[in-house]
């Protein structure tokens, strides 16, 4: 029996011309059972072209594995039922890779990949079992795909577990077998989103040009032997030319840091903890907690998005308003301006952080110091209630 082993990568802070550089965390997990800490199994269904539903049922752990499973269970008014694990968290750059064996059969999906859902980007390892001597590869940006691009293995993967990776950078994807980089793109419009990491098992309906038919002959199975993260260390260096006088570039993008506000001492967190689109941020005394933790994401305009840990969602001001008192809050990742964010460094250690759609301040309401003060946009009025310290989490 395997032993889970979360490897984690030592936080070092160093200064590099007036640059933090950040390490985040790695992880690898062993998937000798369910680790409901960071992954979650999906119940529930898809749409077209996904003729089953995801049950936990159809997922299981042993001897060190897990084993997707795919059968003839009626779920959610389908014919079928698959199976779907995905992480709870979204990762940015980095390398992404699993040990697995696909099912075989034709008309089915076996898959490693990386997807968040608004904007639609996503990246495939795809196994299509009518097959399994080839693997697919594929990208969406925005929701559109027909980057498919189909690699000759030279083995049956459905016979044995092999090694596959997925590394994610700006500007780039490559994809690995065994350690061997197999594909690349560069260049162009390209994934530019923190991403679940996901696998699934399921049949077809309506794609059979792509597929081939599926004609249900017994249960399926796909396993999968570990799956794994290592982030890329990027420092944020990185020149921003459309960058207003006194914003500031000296945040490491996909670093983890806590939002201390000056006037009362106070961390942003999320009400209740809550992983819910529209939940308020609100001041708090500091826990240690992961709803207390954000990750900034350059976007490479000059501003950044916000990204809770614990939840995955972005800060985002409430209906996209630009009036004074509007509530930030935490909600899926869409794109808009009112979800991008510009440091302005305010001296002594401490920075304005400005919403994109408004040009306002985030501001806690009142100049409160209260445990469960709402933060709010404002205009600039120079208080320290606007004013902001960014501390990395070690």
């Amino acid at each position: 029996m395997k032993k889970i082993s979360i490897i984690l990568i030592s936080v070092f802070f160093i200064f590099v011309l007036n640059a933090n550089i950040f390490a985040a965390s790695a992880f690898t997990e062993q998937l000798n059972s369910y680790n409901s800490s960071m992954w979650e199994m999906r119940d529930g269904t898809n749409g077209s072209p996904f003729n089953c539903g995801f049950t936990p049922q159809n997922i299981s752990f042993s001897g060190g594995y897990m084993t997707l499973k795919l059968n003839n269970t009626r779920s959610y008014n389908l014919p079928f039922s698959g199976a779907e694990y995905r992480t709870k968290s979204t990762y940015s750059y980095g390398k992404f890779e699993t040990s697995m064996k696909p099912a075989k059969s034709s008309g089915i999906v076996s898959s490693f990949f990386l997807y968040t859902g608004s904007p639609w980007d996503e990246i495939d390892i795809e196994f299509l079992g009518k097959n399994t001597n080839q693997v697919q590869f594929n990208y969406y940006v925005n929701g559109v795909g027909g980057h498919e691009k189909l690699i000759d293995l030279g083995f049956d993967a459905s016979t044995s577990y092999h090694k596959y990776a997925i590394e994610y950078g700006n500007g780039y994807i490559k994809w690995y077998v065994d350690g061997v980089q197999k594909y690349s793109v560069s260049g162009g419009t390209l994934p530019s989103h923190p991403m679940q990491i996901m696998v699934n098992l399921w049949p077809g309906i309506g794609v059979d040009n792509w597929l081939g038919s599926f004609n249900y002959k017994n249960t399926l199975y796909a396993s999968y032997d570990y799956l794994s993260y290592t982030p890329i260390n990027t420092s944020v260096t990185t020149p921003q030319p459309t960058q207003a006088p006194g914003s500031v570039a000296s945040v490491t993008s996909g670093g983890i840091y806590k939002i201390v506000n000056r006037n009362s001492g106070k961390v942003l967190d999320v009400t209740n903890r809550s992983t819910s689109d529209g939940a308020q941020i609100v001041q708090s005394s500091d826990y240690g907690i992961p709803s207390q933790q954000w990750q900034f994401y350059s976007l490479n305009n000059g501003y950044y998005k916000i990204i809770n840990k614990n939840s995955g969602k972005v800060m985002d001001i409430s209906g996209a308003s630009s009036s004074n008192g509007a509530n930030n809050v935490q909600w899926k990742d869409n794109g808009g301006n009112n979800q991008q964010w510009k440091l302005i460094d305010a001296g002594s250690g401490y920075f304005k952080i400005q919403n994109r759609n408004s040009g306002k301040l985030l501001d806690i309401n009142g100049h409160s110091t209260a445990d469960g003060a709402s933060d709010i946009q404002w205009s600039d009025n120079g208080g320290n209630n606007q004013l902001w310290k960014l501390t990395k989490v070690n």
